[in-house]
């Protein structure tokens, strides 16, 4: 065969093969659009509950809470993860959400208190800021603050390894706090 002939095939093959692969990613990325744009759909529906029950720890207005309330807002959550919301969390919003649980818990756990005792100040900026960091992470993957990038990506990634280290340090400081305090027994 003539070297022409060898050459033309080659590119006709090598043509075909760059198709197919572009329409493979193609087909890829359009169906990761539709997955992601059905997964934002159904979170849509399920955030707003969660969002609504933080607004037991927010900082405007300061509420005066209770450990019976906490307790009740401790619950309510473990509610929503198991019955609602849990499997549409992205797996930074599931760390900000475990870092919530974790925090009540320390706190909750960490003494025998009255139930009507109410949350000393330190306490309650404490675990607002871990409930910030959760609503946050809850709007990031609803993406209605500001669209995606991957700039933005990975800024995020970085702003999620930071809270998790507060987030670590504000249970063990609930911990520390609760061992603190007089027990009713």
């Amino acid at each position: 065969m003539n070297d022409a002939l060898i050459a033309a095939i080659l590119s006709a093959v090598g043509g075909v093969l760059i198709t197919a692969i572009v329409a493979a990613i193609k087909a890829a990325l359009t169906s990761r659009a539709t997955i992601n744009e059905s997964l934002r759909n159904l979170r849509l529906e399920k955030y707003p509950e969660v969002w609504q029950a933080t607004s037991h720890l927010s900082p405007w207005p300061r509420r005066s809470l209770t450990d019976h309330e906490l307790q009740e807002f401790h619950t309510s959550l473990q509610s929503w993860y198991y019955e609602e919301g849990g499997p549409y969390l992205s797996y930074s919003a599931r760390d900000r959400y475990d870092e919530m649980q974790q925090s009540l818990e320390a706190w909750l756990e960490g003494g025998r208190r009255p139930a009507t005792t109410p949350v000393p100040d330190v306490v309650y900026d404490g675990l607002l800021g871990v409930c910030h960091s959760l609503r946050t992470a809850l709007t990031e993957d609803l993406e209605t603050r500001r669209a995606r990038s991957m700039i933005r990506a990975l800024k995020r990634s970085r702003k999620h390894r930071i809270q998790a280290r507060k987030a670590a340090t504000c249970i063990d400081a609930l911990t520390k706090k609760t061992r603190e305090l007089p027990t009713t027994d």
